[in-house]
């Protein structure tokens, strides 16, 4: 039985534990997503399943997997391609939300790249024919991508950011840089939005005499939900409860609320009905789809954060580091606990997970969406 990790945090979202802006180091990161009870719930989870495996004598075997880079979405997918997941019974995963419940929804698939723009400089006014404008090949890729977008299924979903598009504006750029993502319903719709996507950049350097280098960074599947491992969970949420927030805390909630301008609902109090969605195209990418390919995966969710209020957030940042979020953790530490206890003592809720999750695949076997040469992006800090 394995429990996964996460931990990562999102640039310039550092914040005070208070219900309204305040920065405390400027342009430093912050966890926008909760990622800082996220893991912790996790071993927690993890060392409660263990303490009750050898004090009852179970067959079986707890893994914590530390899991790096979520929010770039690639801790995972490097690991899934080493190895790493492999020979799993099952997965219980949790995610910190707005809500309490238990997740039925996909998410969608992704590739994510950058493209760099070679040209040559010259006087933006002096000469400028002289010059083959790098920061013109990104704008017409993007023009280009925009264009696209018409002409692909309303499952499909590109964005993008310039991170590099020259100096100053009286000298044309000789280099540019681009990070696109490329999102669908599934990975066979990814791949194909992919390869629409590069005849665009390919056009852009065909029309400013530019050449181009593509760095493939990162690309996952779309989750595989698994109902049966969920119905245990929902069963142990509905057993814990959702987080008992006091009335300090709900005031908290509603003063980030009232700060945000929307309506000072406070923090959830119950547990959303265990419901299977219509259909289920995915609003974001999650790594955590990898692990859903190689064993059944569940996921939970409890509130740590106001309802309605947006994720990725310096709301967020402020409650994740107070006792809401802490209460949020707690609970989700007690339910995927309870359900790994479920998962080993009654070795048929595992035998049907794995029959719903084959039938699932459809006969489609786990092919890594990166490149087999391709490095994790890591990177050494100096640690004081």
């Amino acid at each position: 039985v394995a429990f996964l990790a996460e931990y990562d945090a999102l640039p310039g979202l550092s914040q005070a534990l208070q219900p309204y802006k305040q920065v405390v180091e400027a342009g430093k990161p912050g966890h926008g997503c909760g990622h800082n009870i996220f893991g912790t719930a996790s071993t927690a989870a993890a060392v409660a399943l263990k303490e009750v495996i050898q004090e009852n004598n179970y067959p079986g075997t707890v893994k914590l997997f530390g899991c790096p880079a979520e929010e770039t979405v690639v801790g995972k997918v490097f690991m899934a391609r080493d190895g790493i997941f492999d020979g799993l019974s099952c997965c219980i995963q949790w995610h910190p939300d707005s809500e309490n419940g238990v997740s039925m929804e996909s998410s969608n698939a992704m590739n994510q790249f950058e493209v760099e723009f070679f040209g040559r400089t010259a006087h933006a006014a002096g000469d400028p024919w002289n010059a083959r404008s790098a920061l013109d090949a990104v704008e017409l890729t993007d023009i280009g991508l925009n264009f696209l977008r018409e002409h692909l299924k309303p499952t499909a979903r590109i964005h993008y950011v310039i991170k590099s598009g020259g100096g100053v504006p009286n000298v044309v750029p000789d280099y540019a840089l681009a990070w696109y993502y490329v999102r669908d319903i599934d990975r066979e719709s990814v791949e194909k939005d992919y390869a629409r996507a590069l005849k665009v950049v390919e056009g852009a350097a065909a029309m400013t005499e530019t050449t181009y280098k593509i760095r493939f960074i990162s690309g996952v599947h779309e989750t595989l939900a698994n109902r049966t491992g969920n119905e245990i969970v929902y069963s142990n949420l509905l057993l814990v409860g959702p987080p008992a927030f006091d009335a300090e805390e709900q005031a908290f909630a509603k003063k980030i609320q009232k700060n945000l301008g929307v309506e000072e609902k406070g923090l959830a109090s119950k547990i959303e009905p265990f419901r299977l969605p219509e259909r289920s195209w995915g609003g974001g990418s999650t790594d955590v789809a990898e692990v859903s390919w190689l064993t059944p995966t569940t996921s939970l969710g409890t509130a740590f954060k106001p309802i309605d209020t947006p994720g990725h957030h310096w709301a967020a940042v402020a409650c994740g580091g107070m006792s809401i979020g802490h209460k949020a953790m707690l609970t989700a530490a007690k339910v995927m606990a309870a359900s790994g206890v479920d998962f080993l003592m009654n070795p048929e809720i595992l035998k049907k997970m794995r029959a719903e999750w084959m039938k699932k695949k459809n006969g489609r076997e786990y092919e890594s969406p990166l490149p087999s040469d391709l490095k994790p992006p890591v990177k050494a800090q100096n640690v004081h």
